[in-house]
C-alpha cells in the first residue's frame, strides 16, 4: 500500500513528484492516464510546497 503524501518526508515528496512527471511524459495524449497523473502530480507539488514552507518556518 502507497505512503499517502501527507505522510511522506519531502525527499520523499520529490521521489514521487519525479515518478509522476515520468508518467505524465509517458501517457498517451487524452487519456485518463495523463489525466489522473496531472492531478496527483498537482497536489505532490501542493504537498512540496506546504512542506518546504514548514521547514522555513522552523528554522527560520
Amino acid at each position: 500500500m502507497p505512503i499517502p503524501l501527507c505522510d511522506m518526508t519531502l525527499d520523499e515528496l520529490r521521489d514521487e513528484r519525479r515518478r509522476l512527471h515520468k508518467l505524465v511524459r509517458q501517457a498517451p495524449a487524452w487519456s485518463a492516464r495523463l489525466e489522473t497523473s496531472k492531478l496527483a502530480l498537482d497536489e505532490c507539488d501542493a504537498w512540496i510546497r506546504r512542506r518546504s514552507q514548514h521547514q522555513e518556518a522552523a528554522h527560520g
